[in-house]
């Protein structure tokens, strides 16, 4: 978050491992890094990468990413509002740590085929994921203002993800 003041591998890592609580499981796996950087001479803490790869190593199990996997292709929006289902749907694509292309597919894949027509209709296509989501989700709302009052429910919202009727 403070580039300028965290701008070496010197700097950023040794502040990533002062804000893991002591006396918990991950307080005392920084503070073993932190005792091997200050044994090492000259001081080490090691690269940025390094750390993050230990980090996940330690503390994020393959079994998370391949549960997240597959959530990211099997959460399906269905009759859920974009909104609401794209926050579960993002959980999952975040944990997953598959590339952009993956997700844009899968992303695809589990909106409601309504408007997944509309996203093909499209042209160009939307080429990034975050394009791919703000059109999806210009679209979805387009059609909650213009949708027939027969297709939103008497609380006034569209319930649905708006192009299920």
């Amino acid at each position: 978050m403070n580039s300028t003041v965290y701008d070496t591998n010197d700097k950023k890592v040794p502040a990533a491992l002062t804000n893991f609580k002591a006396g918990t499981y991950g307080g005392d796996w920084a503070s073993d890094r932190i005792a091997e950087a200050l044994a090492a001479n000259p001081q080490n803490y090691g690269t940025w990468d390094q750390f993050r790869i230990a980090f996940k190593k330690q503390f994020i199990p393959p079994q998370v990413q391949q549960e997240a996997i597959k959530g990211m292709h099997n959460t399906y929006m269905g009759n859920h509002k974009f909104n609401d289902w794209y926050q579960d749907w993002t959980q999952h694509a975040w944990r997953s740590g598959v590339n952009d292309n993956t997700k844009m597919y899968a992303f695809r894949r589990c909106i409601n085929p309504a408007l997944q027509q509309k996203l093909v209709a499209l042209s160009p296509q939307p080429a990034t994921l975050p394009d791919l989501i703000d059109k999806a989700q210009d679209l979805d709302r387009s059609f909650c203002m213009f949708a027939p009052q027969s297709y939103t429910p008497s609380t006034g919202g569209c319930r649905r993800g708006c192009f299920t009727p």
